[in-house]
């Protein structure tokens, strides 16, 4: 291999090195999110759980469209064991069902303080309906008491 391919390949691979780590792009979404607050207690945990069971049919419909969306990559919600970092403890909504749907519908007009409103996707109104974001929102809900 010629020097300058070399010298071309070794840029290539620093680059793309770069934009894998996110080198140069500003703060990770991570170091910039507020503290995940303490983890539930077990009976806690429990409790949620059993709030799903209970839920019924919009709330099964809910949990099924949160796993199926992947919410619980960038969510937190013990009640399933959701552990994802990027978004918002989910387990500690204590708002009405409908300002939790908002914030799926529009997470750019009614995201959570301190999280890059940016990151929440914006098609699941469209994808999901009003109907499926409301029963995520209901899911949401019955896990967070």
């Amino acid at each position: 291999m010629s020097p300058l391919r070399l010298i071309l390949a070794a840029a290539v691979v620093l680059v793309m090195g770069a934009a894998i780590l996110g080198i140069g792009q500003g703060e990770s979404p991570l170091a910039a999110a507020p503290p995940r607050g303490r983890t539930l207690s077990p009976q806690e945990v429990r409790a949620s759980r059993q709030r799903v069971v209970a839920g019924g049919e919009q709330v099964r419909h809910g949990r099924h469209e949160f796993a199926e969306q992947g919410c619980g990559a960038c969510h937190t919600l013990a009640a399933i064991g959701a552990d994802g970092e990027l978004g918002p403890r989910l387990d500690r909504r204590r708002e009405p069902v409908q300002a939790i749907a908002g914030s799926i519908a529009e997470p750019e007009a009614q995201g959570q303080p301190g999280y890059d409103r940016e990151l929440m996707p914006r098609h699941y109104e469209q994808e999901l309906g009003k109907e499926g974001v409301a029963a995520v929102a209901a899911f949401i809900k019955a896990a967070s008491g």
